[in-house]
């Protein structure tokens, strides 16, 4: 609403929220709002009306947004309550009575997917190790007819994938490959999301200094290529597409991977180890390059929490994308203007992939005055050394697949990144 409210300051501009009475909220949004204002504003609505524990609520005055405002609904109603002795309130009903048109079947099948996802990620790292990711795989993969891949630490020898070997030879739980496959070749060669699965980081011997305590989220893109490829497979996706999966723990152990040594990729790049806390890159350069050679994708797209330089450059706001085309960067672009869950491209060139080679092997995995200068562009250039010339669209989510505090349509924790904006791209791809 725009009303006026002197005697409360409230205005109509956006962000605005005034209670007119003990049940009624008056939200703002502003001179033109755009379908994220609803959203966001929704979002934000809800989660001052469950502080009154009602049982139902209204929305009112949608404006022909009434999806934009269901899925602000349906992201702000989720909560990780598990390990909580008092649960939080759950609003039972929500009436939307100018929601004509509105297809909640497939928002309901749409943020499932999310909320799958967001309790992967928020859930302890004792529980969701790459044992754990296997047997969702494979549950997945039965409950929805996908074709389910998995290389084991015996396949990863036999197919020569010493990276991913490398970065999870001190965890507890061995390291593996996971490839989901929906459709064939029928419908095309496949395209590929690959999502870092790296269900516990503590920086390996590099040890991190802070924030370890958030690091069981180092597998968001691992939970957002699983919601994905259930996704596909419950929608009968028209596309040939194959969800890669390479999932370790880098933990701190005797038989830890170790600064300076080298380690053989399953396509014969070597790379020197400069820094043990960047072994994302080493696990999706591995899974990039045997995803090239058995699967031959049109187009790669990788999503992970790649590098604390992305939060230096857009902060938790937008997520940093490199691509080698300008098509798939686009096609996504918009996808994120439309979704909310907004991208922004940074350069990539021959300057930034000469930058990762390396002096005793073919790459090192730090880029330039050891990973100071460009970590985010860096992290991408090294994983071109994997992909055969394949078009490469790389997200690096850091920032956004982990809210440190509660946001819009968000509470602390998992958001669930990438899930809405790479749906909306799949379903409109030709």
């Amino acid at each position: 609403t725009k009303t006026t409210e002197k005697k409360s300051g409230f205005s109509g501009g956006v962000g605005e929220f005034y209670w007119a009475d003990e049940k009624t909220l008056r939200a703002g949004l502003g001179d033109k709002p755009t379908g994220e204002t609803y959203r966001r504003t929704a979002g934000t609505a809800l989660a001052l009306i469950r502080k009154k524990e009602p049982t139902t609520a209204t929305f009112t005055n949608c404006k022909g947004f009434t999806n934009e405002v269901t899925e602000g609904i349906l992201l702000a109603s989720y909560s990780f309550d598990k390990y909580k002795e008092k649960k939080n309130h759950v609003i039972t009903t929500i009436h939307l009575p100018e929601a004509t048109g509105t297809n909640f079947d497939d928002l309901t099948t749409l943020f499932e997917a999310v909320n799958y996802a967001r309790d992967i990620e928020n859930e302890n790292s004792n529980i969701i190790t790459p044992t754990f990711l296997i047997n969702e795989a494979k549950k997945i993969a039965k409950e929805t007819g996908l074709k389910c891949t998995i290389l084991g630490k015996k396949e990863l020898e036999e197919e020569h994938l010493g990276l991913i070997l490398g970065v999870g030879q001190g965890g507890e739980h061995e390291p593996a490959l996971i490839i989901l496959e929906h459709g064939s070749d029928k419908e095309g060669a496949p395209i590929a999301l690959v999502g870092k699965g790296v269900c516990y980081d503590t920086g390996g011997l590099n040890i991190k200094l802070q924030s370890m305590q958030d690091m069981r989220y180092d597998m968001c893109g691992a939970a957002t290529v699983l919601a994905l490829l259930k996704l596909s497979a419950e929608k009968k996706l028209h596309h040939h597409v194959i969800g890669v999966i390479p999932t370790a723990e880098n933990l701190v152990d005797a038989k830890s991977y170790r600064p300076g040594d080298i380690y053989t990729a399953c396509n014969g790049v070597t790379v020197e180890i400069a820094n043990t806390d960047a072994e994302g890159r080493l696990l999706l350069g591995d899974a990039i390059a045997y995803a090239v050679k058995k699967h031959k994708p049109t187009q790669i797209v990788t999503i992970a929490t790649l590098t604390g330089a992305v939060l230096g450059a857009l902060g938790d706001y937008i997520a940093g994308a490199i691509s080698t085309d300008d098509k798939p960067y686009n096609e996504v672009f918009n996808a994120g203007e439309t979704t909310g869950e907004k991208v922004w491209r940074f350069p990539i060139n021959k300057d930034y992939t000469d930058e990762m080679k390396g002096d005793r092997s073919t790459i090192k995995n730090l880029g330039y005055k050891d990973g100071k200068y460009a970590g985010t562009i860096t992290g991408a250039a090294f994983l071109t050394y994997f992909t055969n010339k394949t078009p490469l669209l790389h997200l690096d989510t850091a920032g956004l697949s982990w809210m440190t505090k509660p946001r819009w349509y968000y509470e602390k924790g998992a958001t669930g990144f990438g899930i809405r904006l790479l749906w909306k791209w799949m379903r409109k791809k030709k």
